[in-house]
């Protein structure tokens, strides 16, 4: 069977003539999809975009140092598909790349606004309960002003700290109970 489909690959790849070509006119078809994909996902397209740019900042180096391993693997009957295959998986590894830290910079915002929510709920709730007032005027001033003091600050980022390495030691996944609950 392996060798049956790599058999119908070579034919496949010797029948096309130019694959430069045939790259261009499946980009152009990625193209329209993502045009289509903009309108639904602007995040999803985005994440492409700055792909695709990095893929094209960083495509001369790459096929500088891959290309001749790519063209010895390919032999000289199928030598004109070096710079498509190599640009194709640069393309693929370049979205992963950004996807999966487009997926970083989503956990670090969450949790610094998290964090945030969270120290402001708890500021407001000990002070409905007058813990505030018992605290030193080292810790918290009297009356409290949340613009003065570091103490929101100081909960806000620990907590933000706290959620951002809980999303990535979870790799951005939800436990077992919670993920059915949710």
């Amino acid at each position: 069977v392996d060798q049956l489909a790599q058999r119908k690959l070579k034919v496949c790849m010797k029948a096309v003539t130019d694959p430069v070509k045939l790259q261009s006119a499946v980009g152009s078809l990625w193209a329209a999809c993502l045009a289509v994909l903009a309108t639904l996902k602007l995040q999803f397209a985005q994440t492409a975009a700055y792909a695709m740019a990095i893929a094209d900042l960083v495509k001369f180096p790459v096929l500088r140092a891959t290309a001749p391993f790519v063209t010895w693997g390919l032999g000289p009957e199928l030598v004109q598909w070096c710079d498509p295959i190599i640009d194709s998986t640069l393309r693929v590894l370049c979205i992963l790349l950004v996807w999966s830290l487009s997926k970083v910079r989503a956990a670090f915002y969450s949790g610094i606004r998290g964090g945030k929510l969270f120290a402001e709920a708890l500021i407001s709730f000990c002070a409905e309960r007058g813990w505030m007032d018992k605290l030193p005027d080292s810790i918290a001033s009297k009356p409290f002003a949340a613009d003065e003091s570091y103490l929101d600050e100081a909960i806000a980022y620990s907590m933000a700290a706290v959620g951002f390495y809980w999303q990535l030691s979870n790799m951005f996944f939800l436990p077992f109970p919670v993920d059915w609950i949710l």
